[in-house]
């Protein structure tokens, strides 16, 4: 089994803290068509500024919603040759970790820690985490 992942990797020139304003834009365009509780549930996703990628779920409805919704915002904001798009298929690895945990860690070596819950964050560069 494959957890089907879409990787975008934008060119040093974009300015991180405007795609991460699209990826948040994104994200609240898909709770607004699934509900935030769907997207919370189905649309996992990791943002890293320094090394100028991020990684979204893409199985199901509201993974490839956002997905569609982030390319739309980017291409428009940015342009079609600011960033690549790489399809990962990567295998699930049961166990007690998050599978998009330790897909995510070996994607993007992202700086780690665990809030108070329990949940992994992947640290963004922003005031705030995205926790899996």
């Amino acid at each position: 089994m494959v957890a089907p992942l879409i990787k975008y990797t934008f060119h040093e020139s974009a300015e991180m803290t405007d795609v991460e304003a699209s990826l948040l834009l994104a994200i609240f365009a898909t709770e607004a068509l699934h509900g935030e509780s769907q997207v919370r549930l189905e649309a996992a996703h990791a943002f890293d500024a320094e090394l100028h990628s991020c990684v979204i779920k893409s199985d199901g409805p509201v993974g490839r919603d956002l997905n569609r919704l982030f390319v739309g915002f980017l291409r428009r904001e940015f342009g079609e040759k600011s960033f690549q798009i790489e399809r990962l298929h990567q295998p699930i690895l049961k166990g007690a970790y998050s599978r998009l945990h330790i897909l995510l860690s070996k994607i993007l070596k992202p700086r780690s820690s665990t809030d108070d819950r329990g949940f992994f964050c992947a640290a963004a560069v922003s005031s705030h985490n995205m926790c899996l």
